[in-house]
Parts: structure tokens; C-alpha cells; sequence
């Protein structure tokens, strides 16, 4: 598994993700929707913990920066 995050993308990400874990807690959303909200900022935080997007890969996509 190959990094493919880069700094900036994990802080766009990170705000993300915070931001539907405060929807998911402070909202009055319930059900599904609740459910679908806070596995998709589990999911985040994961991707950017590990530095790995597996939608990234079928496009070829990398935020990483190449070092010389």
C-alpha cells in the first residue's frame, strides 16, 4: 500500500471529518443518515491516519509530494 495523501489534503480532510462528527453529535439527524454520517468521517480520519485513499487509486491520483 503505497501513500497517497499529501499534508494539505489530510488537513482538508481532518476538517471535514470533524465537521460530521459535529453534525452527527450536536444534530437532531437520526437513522440512516446518522449512521451514514458517521462512518464516512470514520473513514476519513482512517484514510488520513494511514495516508492511503483507495478511490485514489483507479485515477492514478496522489496530493503527496514527490521528494528528489
Amino acid at each position: 500500500m503505497r501513500k497517497n495523501i499529501g499534508t494539505i489534503d489530510k488537513i482538508i480532510r481532518y476538517i471535514i471529518a470533524i465537521g460530521l462528527y459535529l453534525y452527527y453529535f450536536m444534530s437532531e439527524v437520526s437513522g440512516n443518515l446518522a449512521m451514514f454520517i458517521l462512518i464516512m468521517a470514520t473513514y476519513i480520519v482512517t484514510t488520513c491516519v494511514i495516508s492511503f485513499s483507495p478511490f485514489y487509486v483507479p485515477f492514478g491520483i496522489s496530493t503527496l509530494k514527490e521528494e528528489d
